[in-house]
């Protein structure tokens, strides 16, 4: 895969940064990648902390796609709404998700069931 700069930060042409998205993706992604507009789906509300990085980071990832990337909040339900959401999307790397660690490593502990497997979702990268 070929490296391009994504502001300060190098990235993987093709890859994700900062975004979580489905393990099903597949690693290989092929060069037309994106085929369609991107959505990335945000956990918390308009104008948090996490959305401002998600909307910073849709902005440069439309430039060097040269696509649409959405962003769209889902907040609520202890972060399961919006993981609900991407799981029910194709694992094709044009629906992401934004959370935070409270959904992988919070919710097991306070919620009996889950409607996601918390093992069933990976990082691509993590932004601090």
């Amino acid at each position: 895969m070929k490296w391009i700069r994504l502001g300060r930060l190098p990235v993987m042409q093709g890859g994700v940064l900062a975004l979580c998205a489905l393990a099903g993706a597949s690693v290989t992604v092929a060069q037309t990648y994106p085929t369609r507009p991107i959505t990335i789906v945000v956990v918390l509300t308009p104008g948090s902390g996490l959305d401002v990085v998600a909307r910073t980071y849709a902005d440069r990832l439309s430039k060097v796609f040269d696509r649409p990337v959405i962003v769209e909040n889902k907040p609520g339900g202890g972060q399961m709404v919006a993981i609900n959401q991407v799981m029910a999307q194709a694992a094709d790397g044009h629906t992401l998700v934004v959370v935070t660690s409270a959904a992988m490593s919070i919710n097991p502990s306070m919620f009996k069931t889950l409607s996601y497997d918390p093992q069933n979702i990976s990082c691509r990268s993590r932004s601090t």
